[in-house]
């Protein structure tokens, strides 16, 4: 494998320009530094310029160059391809101006062999003009006797400079990039390159450039004294009241250099720490991501499983009523499982992405809390266990979050359904006690079984997403271990705690503490006067239901029909509002309207019916029908002028009712 030119000499690495020259011996011990101290095979060939090793690669002879400039169109021009970038050089400005601007038109003392400094500058800085000279010591002389505003170079050399000339250093923000280099045609060998160079440690290289840095700074005694006479002096001296002085003597003379080293230290430093953070949250994403992938990938194929199996049992047996009644009835429940799965990761990703918003309202509690047990009482009566509520309740009208509190209780009644055995024994309670403020209550809900129960050091983790003592495949029992994450966030949300006591072979008990405000008189009273008794039928209502889905629209027309509505089907907006265009007034007493639609999705369907000409049909109620499912979902389709929202799947409980407010 061939590498780039060598010659006699110490190995020297300049970040102003990328390149490294030294022996071939250096070379290879280089290279392997830069790899990891591979077992690798090298035939190094030299070459006196970057032009005949540049035509080496090109011609076959050399496989790579060992360093090569990322200039940006570099490797076009030469018609090479490069790695992904190996290391990169901080490069810092040097002039004798105490105010320097980068922006400007700047005069830059640049030796004439130095054509990656070149190029880099052609980049990053079109606009300075560049001044030739033969060396970088004469570059230093021609901003010091003001031939040139500047020269760059590397952080490591530019002190130097600094002290001798009592010039000034700037940081500039680009740094200088360097890559290994193959023929545009060997991509194996770039493929393997940029997979070692990602699989290295992030700091191997950066280890490997300071060893070599280090190296190039090999100087003679005479030379080491002329250049650091001072600390020469400080070691020699004897006299404290010297060293004090030549101190501070360096620091005022140095005192702006060292400020711009110290505030590209900071940042350098500021940059290695975000870098730090942002490399553990990457790998923590990645472990929750493989945690979340292999927890859900079971929970996920299991009831779809089943309704796939029940399906085609139901196909082979439609001449069974009693078969196929109970196949039917299964595919439900694992519908209702994979949608409830569903909704807890949506919840928690939501409820991470701080999107869920806590909307207090008058709460009858005992009402709301036994609805929500109405749920599991027959699950609970299928495995034969003993569901029990009772309650203790001072203020019976409270402020709070039913949903998000029903669905804490769900959460923790469906885990003991699911965790209790055959004949077990569930008992559901909602206490009040005083709160800590006047006015204001705490709310305390607790859910004990006689299940299996859980180890004291699972108890320390059962709130964290995705954490499960046994896994579905152990303890035969479905879940994905998101419930709970989500019950510990919901209550922290409004303002509570949870708290768990349990034992193996014993049992569970969760305890939920929520402040509540409690009604007055005057709110009570006003919950009390709504009446959910007064519900019209739907028997002969006409519905214009607008869905682009052929099954979905099969699936809505068949449920509103067995409601006695007689539904017109559009599929799409543009065929709603011509539709609606073309009836007479009255013949439609409500629009069901898909969101997501070809042509003209329901949005805009809904903003020209309420520009049409005619009130009548331009106020017609229209509910929103759809898989977007969030409360800014809703809001957006309030928005556009829709009366309300309904989230699919269909459940009949909900859009009956909803239905019903607007006939």
């Amino acid at each position: 494998m061939g590498f780039l030119t060598g010659d006699s000499g110490v190995s020297t690495y300049d970040p102003a320009t990328g390149e490294i020259t030294g022996t071939i011996t250096d070379y290879i011990q280089f290279a392997r530094d830069c790899l990891g101290n591979q077992e690798l095979v090298f035939q190094m060939v030299g070459y006196d310029d970057k032009e005949a090793e540049l035509n080496a690669l090109k011609s076959g002879e050399i496989d790579m160059i060992f360093h090569f400039d990322q200039s940006p169109n570099l490797a076009e021009e030469y018609r090479l391809a490069r790695t992904n970038t190996t290391w990169t050089a901080n490069m810092m400005v040097v002039t004798n101006k105490q105010l320097f601007i980068e922006n400007q038109v700047n005069r830059v003392a640049v030796p004439q062999n130095k054509l990656s400094l070149k190029r880099y500058i052609a980049v990053y800085y079109p606009q300075w003009e560049i001044v030739d000279c033969a060396a970088q010591e004469d570059a230093a002389r021609l901003v010091k006797d003001g031939q040139a505003d500047c020269f760059v170079t590397g952080v490591s050399s530019q002190e130097n400079y600094s002290k001798k000339y009592d010039f000034y250093s700037v940081p500039l923000p680009n740094p200088a990039k360097s890559c290994f280099a193959v023929n545009s045609g060997n991509r194996h060998l770039l493929s393997i390159l940029n997979k070692t160079i990602k699989a290295m440690p992030t700091n191997m290289l950066t280890g490997s450039l300071a060893m070599y840095k280090s190296s190039a700074r090999k100087v003679t005694l005479s030379e080491f004294i002329r250049d650091n006479f001072f600390m020469v002096l400080l070691v020699s001296s004897i006299f404290v009241a010297v060293i004090l002085l030549t101190i501070l003597k360096l620091l005022l003379k140095a005192r702006k250099a060292e400020a711009a080293a110290r505030k590209a230290a900071n940042d350098t430093q500021e940059l290695n720490a975000k870098l730090q953070i942002a490399a553990e949250n990457a790998e923590s994403a990645n472990r929750a991501k493989s945690t979340f992938l292999f927890n859900m990938s079971h929970d996920i194929r299991t009831p779809m499983n089943a309704i796939i199996g029940y399906a085609d049992l139901a196909s082979r047996h439609s001449d069974d009523p009693a078969k196929l009644k109970k196949y039917m009835e299964n595919i439900q429940v694992c519908g209702q499982n994979l949608l409830m799965l569903l909704n807890n990761v949506l919840d928690l990703a939501r409820i991470e992405n701080d999107k869920t918003e806590i909307e207090y309202s008058v709460s009858d509690i005992e009402k709301d809390f036994r609805n929500c047990l109405a749920m599991f009482r027959n699950q609970a009566d299928s495995k034969g266990q003993t569901l029990t509520v009772t309650t203790q309740l001072p203020y019976p009208y409270i402020y709070a979050d039913i949903p998000h509190l029903t669905e804490v209780c769900t959460n923790l009644v469906s885990n003991a359904v699911k965790y209790t055995g055959a004949g077990g024994t569930i008992r559901c309670g909602v206490t009040q006690k005083p709160g800590e403020k006047e006015g204001w209550c705490d709310t305390v809900v607790t859910v004990a079984d006689n299940g299996i129960g859980m180890s004291q050091e699972f108890q320390k983790h059962i709130f964290e997403p995705f954490e499960r003592e046994r896994t579905s495949t152990v303890s035969k029992v479905e879940g994905s271990g998101i419930g709970m994450g989500i019950v510990k966030k919901l209550v922290g949300l409004m303002g509570g705690t949870v708290e768990v006591e349990s034992k193996i072979g014993v049992g569970s008990t969760f305890t939920v503490t929520i402040p509540c405000r409690i009604a007055s008189e005057d709110e009570i009273q006003a919950k009390r006067e709504i009446n959910p008794s007064d519900q019209k039928c739907l028997c002969g209502t006409r519905i214009l239901l607008t869905e682009d889905n052929d099954l979905n629209a099969e699936i809505a027309t068949e449920l509103l029909q067995e409601e006695g509505c007689t539904v017109d089907r559009a599929k799409d907006g543009v065929e709603c509002v011509d539709m609606l265009e073309k009836a007479a007034n009255g013949t439609y007493q409500l629009i069901l309207m898909d969101v997501q639609m070809p042509v003209m999705n329901g949005y805009d369907a809904t903003k020209k019916i309420r520009r049409m000409d005619d009130p009548q049909k331009a106020n017609i109620p229209i509910v929103a029908m759809t898989a977007n499912a969030f409360s800014e979902d809703k809001q957006v389709a309030l928005d556009a002028g829709m009366n309300d929202h309904i989230a699919k799947p269909i459940n009949m409980s909900v859009l009956v009712p909803t239905l019903r407010k607007y006939l």
